[in-house]
């Protein structure tokens, strides 16, 4: 039965609270086996194995004084025959064999308790560490893998002993043979790989091969062969590359542009075209935002100059939506007010001059039309307030006009 209980030099050898640690116990690492844990108890001598040694020693002692006491006896007594002698070696014999054997007693049990308290050690030894791995935290480092079939076991064990008692000659053979049925599959694997532009997946396969069967001489000319058609690859994908950002840098797609160059760059870093091609675009992407920015704003100022306060207010609108951070652009952002104010005036004159030319032409019903739209969108305005005065003309003209043409 395993001791549950610790060896005595474990438990005292346990750390105690310390001031350090505000008076807890050391916190104990599960996945540390401490090493008072595998230290056995030592084993003391038992009672009954001294008691054996001592009567060893004390039947000894006796024979050897019976032994001299007799014969100094018969010395002296003068009688001693040979009968005597044998008796008197008889005894010695006896009491020599009961001491060597109460010795040997008292070795046999000291050696079975050492025995048993190093069985009692393994077993304290053991209870520990069930109980400390019991604790741990044990995760299974992936799904178990199945067992193969009775069926497959037997079939390799029979090849595997007939591979052994095969000539080393036709270990060879068969060895040249698998190799080749190895080598064979790995180039339909380069093969499909390299149709589908798998060039990593490729190099894996023949280091895979290598790998088992060490630096064939095959191997080199299909390496060469699968860098040659990486290399073809990647002359076709920057090609492809340079002409799709050609098209997108001409109609302005900057955005796209660099996007497709720097998907490039990440899928060869190590091609310097491709790396010349994304800094290409990115400095004529900020050469075309100067260029774009600074024809717009010069756009703003000559409508400005001109007084088109309309097309000057649209044109500062798409300058802020382009470009939104700058000096310029905040500059531009506090003269958008008046800009519209301006642009809105431009209109309500420009519709005042049509329902003047309406009037002219005798369109009164366009005129009154127009009118109405001024006092509804420009209640406000100079424009609207003096065409309410004139809007109940307008309506007369236009009924005296008859039906709407």
């Amino acid at each position: 039965m395993i001791n549950s209980q610790m060896p005595e030099n474990v438990s005292s050898a346990t750390p105690g609270p310390s001031p350090q640690n505000g008076g807890l116990p050391p916190a104990e690492d599960p996945e540390r086996i401490r090493p008072e844990a595998m230290t056995p108890s030592p084993v003391k001598t038992p009672r009954p194995v001294l008691l054996l040694f001592v009567g060893a020693g004390a039947v000894g002692a006796v024979t050897l004084l019976g032994a001299v006491g007799s014969v100094v006896w018969l010395g002296v007594a003068g009688r001693a025959g040979p009968r005597d002698v044998e008796l008197l070696a008889g005894l010695v014999v006896t009491g020599m064999t009961g001491a060597g054997l109460l010795a040997a007693g008292a070795g046999l049990a000291w050696g079975l308790r050492q025995v048993l308290g190093g069985l009692e050690a393994i077993e304290q030894r053991t209870a520990a560490l069930g109980e400390q791995l019991a604790h741990r935290d044990v995760r299974p480092q992936g799904p178990p893998a199945e067992p193969l079939p009775a069926d497959e076991h037997r079939r390799m064990l029979l090849e595997l002993q007939e591979l052994l008692l095969l000539p080393e000659d036709q270990r060879a053979e068969r060895y040249r043979r698998h190799v080749d049925r190895e080598w064979a599959a790995c180039q339909r694997a380069v093969d499909e790989h390299l149709q589908a532009k798998r060039f990593r997946h490729a190099r894996e396969e023949l280091e895979r091969l290598a790998a088992r069967f060490g630096p064939l001489p095959r191997l080199a000319e299909v390496e060469r062969r699968v860098a040659e058609a990486a290399e073809q690859a990647r002359a076709e994908q920057l090609e492809y590359v340079t002409a799709k950002v050609r098209d997108l840098v001409s109609v302005t797609r900057w955005e796209e542009a660099e996007r497709a160059a720097e998907e490039l760059l990440d899928k060869y870093p190590g091609m310097p075209d491709a790396r010349l091609l994304l800094e290409n675009v990115r400095r004529e992407r900020r050469l075309f935002g100067q260029r774009h920015r600074q024809r717009m704003h010069e756009e703003i100022q000559q409508f400005v100059s001109q007084r088109r306060w309309r097309e000057a207010a649209g044109a500062a609108q798409r300058f802020l939506e382009t470009f939104p951070q700058g000096a310029d652009a905040d500059a531009l952002r506090q003269q958008l007010d008046t800009l519209n104010a301006n642009a809105e005036i431009e209109i309500r004159q420009q519709l005042e001059r049509h329902i003047k030319e309406y009037v002219q032409r005798g369109e009164y019903w366009d005129a009154l039309g127009l009118a109405r739209r001024i006092i509804a969108e420009y209640p406000f305005s100079p424009q609207a307030n003096a065409l309410r005065g004139q809007l109940g003309r307008l309506e007369e003209l236009a009924r005296q006009q008859g039906t709407r043409r």
